[in-house]
């Protein structure tokens, strides 16, 4: 056996990768399409039932309540492989639309949400999104200087993050947040629900 090919099995193993996933793939998957030998993973998202949360708007130091509605796209979703091509999970694209009871918030969302090999969400699970700052121009929730846009585009950006959870049999939104980022982070929102 050659020097060359004795280190790639050295340092390939049998699946010829270096560390795991590191050559694992994704295969796109039209809405209602199933990955070879796998399953449509977009049903899943049923179970993300619409729900309501606490919310304090940390600028001003006021609550109110956050409606969370997740809902499916027309975009495609991946299956991912490991380098043996064992199927991993998914990634499930939705949107989600956020909308608070005191009117400063509606906003509809982009985001991805992991799904296990048998069809479940992850649990747990950060779900992140991003929307323009703009949407919170009017809310009076930051001052407009902190919205004001800092970077190349002249768009500012808030990150939108929530814990997915088991809940009973179920899966649930949990605590979250909303940054404004894009040049100093800047905490507009917080979500937090008592154990």
């Amino acid at each position: 056996m050659s020097t060359l090919v004795a280190l790639g099995l050295l340092l390939g193993g049998t699946t010829g990768c270096l560390y795991p996933g590191e050559c694992g793939d994704g295969l796109s998957l039209a809405p209602g399409e199933a990955a070879p030998g796998g399953i449509d993973p977009v049903p899943a998202l049923a179970a993300l039932m619409p729900q309501t949360l606490p919310l304090r708007w940390v600028r001003i130091d006021q609550t109110t309540t956050l409606k969370l509605t997740t809902a499916t796209t027309n975009k495609p979703s991946y299956a991912e492989f490991e380098c043996d091509d064992t199927l991993t999970g998914y990634s499930v694209p939705a949107t989600i639309l956020l909308e608070t009871t005191d009117g400063r918030l509606s906003v509809s969302a982009e985001t991805r949400l992991g799904v296990d090999v048998n069809g479940a969400l992850y649990r747990p699970q950060t779900v992140g999104a991003s929307v323009p700052a703009s949407v919170f121009a009017d809310a009076g929730v930051a001052s407009p200087e902190i919205l004001d846009p800092v970077n190349n585009s002249g768009i500012r950006w808030v990150s939108v993050k929530f814990e997915l959870v088991a809940a009973g049999a179920g899966v649930a939104y949990a605590n979250g947040s909303m940054v404004l980022t894009s040049g100093d982070a800047v905490t507009l929102a917080v979500v937090e629900v008592s154990p």
